[in-house]
């Protein structure tokens, strides 16, 4: 695993992801439950392959509203983690496997050897949420990819929205995911890496 130590939404940032499998964008490679290969995984290898060629983001997902509210309360939420665990949290920057195929971009690394990932959702859903008491089903890839790809024991992830009681929940490596996770990856970077010999071929 290699660390990259740059900030988060920066040029740099952005280039390092540029035709980069990303744990963030794993449930477009895998199904939810089953992680199969998914529909989607095509659509998204001809993203990374024209990203890689050319040096520039396919979509604009960085912008969404969704993502803009998380980065909004994302230091709101870093400060109650550090308030109440007496746990300071710091900028972690860009994590890449040793292949360099595949990457991963946690919110935060924690100085015992663990990441924090924080979500920020509606009202609604973080009460949904919160009277479960688990790791929500739709983070569960992206968080098993950011443990893949940073080969840390735990990430801890937490739920927050302001007014409303915090979820806190450790989430430990799964073997069967990890295996899963790893097999599909290499198949997936495999394929995308003859994509792009056979793009570089066509200039020839």
């Amino acid at each position: 695993m290699k660390h990259i130590n740059c900030i988060q939404y920066s040029e740099e940032w952005a280039q390092l992801r540029f035709g980069r499998v990303t744990a963030s964008s794993l449930h477009r490679i895998f199904t939810p439950q089953k992680l199969e290969l998914s529909k989607q995984a095509d659509s998204y290898m001809y993203e990374l392959l024209a990203e890689s060629k050319l040096q520039a983001p396919i979509k604009q997902e960085l912008t969404l509203w969704a993502v803009e509210r998380g980065r909004e309360y994302e230091q709101e939420a870093c400060d109650f983690f550090s308030m109440t665990t007496g746990i300071i949290p710091q900028e972690c920057g860009f994590f890449v496997t040793d292949c360099g195929r595949i990457g991963a971009s946690p919110d935060r690394l924690l100085p015992n050897g663990e990441i924090l990932e924080i979500k920020n959702h509606i009202a609604n859903v973080h009460l949904e949420y919160l009277f479960a008491g688990t790791l929500p089903a739709e983070h569960r890839l992206q968080i098993q990819g950011q443990l893949y790809v940073t080969q840390f024991e735990c990430c801890k992830l937490l739920l927050y929205h302001p007014g409303l009681p915090p979820l806190l929940v450790n989430v430990y490596p799964d073997p069967i995911i990890q295996k899963k996770l790893h097999d599909g990856l290499t198949a997936f970077c495999d394929r995308l890496d003859a994509m792009k010999q056979k793009l570089l071929a066509m200039y020839d």
